[in-house]
């Protein structure tokens, strides 16, 4: 249920929203008209308002929001109601301070809800995005949801088949490598660990929702991919009666199009995108082997983790457990050249059986 129009006690409209379909769902949020005047809206990752701009680009209204959506700063304090996590329709109250989450109010305040969740979806009932505000929204009020479910939900929704296999490879590809990894012993653990268990927590959070951000708004905005000589929209590619492996190319090049946007610190047709690149170096207390024969004193040393090159062994060795047997998971890479990642990702989801395997 999303708000498409308000109207004051009198019946008057006061403004309307336009919403984009995406997956058989109106989302996101594009735009609003108010008093004759449309408004534009540019998000980061998480989703959020950062921007207004009018019909010639020029910005009417910013915002800065901390991560459980109270505003530290706002050029116009009532340009917009749909403000922390606009994007997917939250909506704050300028009365009760609360914002509408579909069916419960959230107070960003104390970051948590102010009543309980009545699918008890969650040990607290009252728990707001699993305690993590920067990686989680709660869209429904009813239970969070993060990066891999945005691409799980839509599979299986699209007309074309080509798009449905090309989004069960990305929730396939979104929704476990490293809990696949990490149970393995080896290289392969302790690259994956690195990952696993949060040293790189927040380059990997901020770089799930700069893909599935710029993503979602290529496809929304229908943009253009290129291949094998042709140059159409994604909806063009896709349309009723359209090759399905094309079709399937044509999002999986989306995709990786998009990867390259965050890689590179840059944003999205219609959004804002926050760089994830000064979460990508961390600093990590290794152990030291021991020299003395005997009792030694355990020792660590600190070093210095590229994120991006960890995630890249991690996937490396997935294709290699892959092709000798011992795991189902093939190379899907995060690193190299575009035309590199694009032949890889077409390879994986769109000219094999993988993502429709059990």
């Amino acid at each position: 249920m999303r708000l498409l129009q308000e109207t004051n006690s009198g019946g008057t409209t006061q403004a309307t929203y336009t919403l984009a379909p995406i997956g058989g769902e109106w989302e996101p949020l594009v735009s609003h008209r108010k008093s004759g005047a449309s408004r534009f809206y540019a998000f980061d990752v998480l989703g959020t308002t950062r921007a207004l701009t009018d019909g010639n680009e020029d910005v009417a209204a910013v915002f800065t929001d901390d991560a459980w959506g109270n505003v530290l700063a706002a050029s116009d304090t009532g340009a917009t109601p749909h403000q922390y996590v606009g994007r997917y329709g939250y909506y704050a109250n300028a009365t009760s301070g609360l914002m509408l989450l579909t069916q419960r109010y959230y107070d960003g305040g104390v970051g948590r809800f102010v009543s309980e969740d009545s699918k008890r979806s969650t040990r607290n009932w009252l728990w707001y995005g699993d305690g993590s505000p920067a990686a989680w929204t709660d869209n429904n009020g009813t239970g969070c949801r993060d990066v891999v479910d945005w691409y799980c939900s839509r599979a299986g929704t699209f007309d074309n088949p080509g798009q449905n296999k090309a989004y069960r490879c990305l929730c396939k590809v979104s929704g476990g490598m490293c809990n696949l990894l990490v149970r393995r012993r080896g290289v392969g653990r302790c690259a994956c660990n690195v990952l696993a268990v949060g040293y790189c927590g927040q380059w990997l959070d901020c770089m799930g929702a700069c893909i599935q951000a710029n993503y979602a708004n290529m496809v929304a905005a229908d943009e253009k991919i290129t291949w094998g000589g042709a140059t159409k929209p994604l909806s063009e590619w896709c349309k009723a009666g359209a090759d399905e492996r094309l079709c399937c190319y044509a999002h999986s090049i989306a995709e990786k199009k998009a990867l390259q946007r965050c890689r590179d610190n840059r944003g999205a047709v219609g959004s804002v995108i926050a760089g994830c690149a000064q979460y990508r170096q961390v600093d990590v207390e290794a152990p030291v082997l021991p020299t003395e024969p005997c009792c030694p004193t355990p020792r660590t040393v600190r070093i210095r983790v590229d994120c991006a090159q960890a995630l890249e062994a991690a996937t490396s060795l997935a294709a290699l457990l892959s092709r000798c047997g011992i795991l189902d998971f093939p190379h899907f890479p995060y690193t190299g050249s575009l035309d590199e990642m694009i032949q890889s990702s077409n390879a994986t989801c769109c000219d094999s059986d993988w993502p429709d395997r059990k």
